[in-house]
C-alpha cells in the first residue's frame, strides 16, 4: 500500500495479485484521492484470468466515483484461442453498466444521456 499527499489532500493506493495456481490469478487494485472541495475520486479493480493450453479468458469489473461527477461502472471479457499456426481468435466484450451523463456532448456519436447502458 502507498500513501501520498499532492494537492491538499491524501491519496492511497493497494494492488494486490494472486497467483491461485499455475492457470488461475486474481488482480485486485484500489486507489482513493482526497481533493479539496467535492472533487474526490476512488476507483477499484477486480481481473480474473485463465491461461491454459492454447487458450486465455479474462473478466474484469472497474467501478470509478468521481465525487463531482456520475460515478462509472464498466464489466468486460475476452477470450483467446489458438487456431492454428501463428494464428488466433481474439474475442472481446465491453459493457458500462451506467448511462454516459455526458453522452450528448460526444461529438462522433451523440446519444440521450439518460439512454440506458449497453
Amino acid at each position: 500500500m502507498e500513501i501520498n499527499q499532492s494537492g491538499g489532500g491524501d491519496n492511497a493506493m493497494v494492488a494486490i495479485n494472486w497467483k491461485l495456481s499455475d492457470n488461475w490469478t486474481i488482480d485486485f487494485y484500489a486507489d482513493h484521492e482526497a481533493r479539496p472541495g467535492p472533487e474526490d475520486n476512488t476507483s477499484g479493480q477486480l481481473f480474473a484470468a485463465y491461461q491454459g493450453e492454447g487458450v486465455r479468458v479474462g473478466l474484469q469489473y472497474f467501478y470509478r466515483d468521481r465525487e463531482n461527477n456520475a460515478p462509472g461502472k464498466l464489466a468486460s471479457a475476452f477470450f483467446i484461442k489458438n487456431v492454428g499456426q501463428g494464428f488466433r481468435f481474439v474475442g472481446r466484450l465491453d459493457r458500462l453498466l451506467d448511462p454516459s451523463i455526458r453522452g450528448d456532448d460526444n461529438p462522433y456519436i451523440p446519444f440521450a444521456p439518460t439512454a440506458k447502458a449497453t
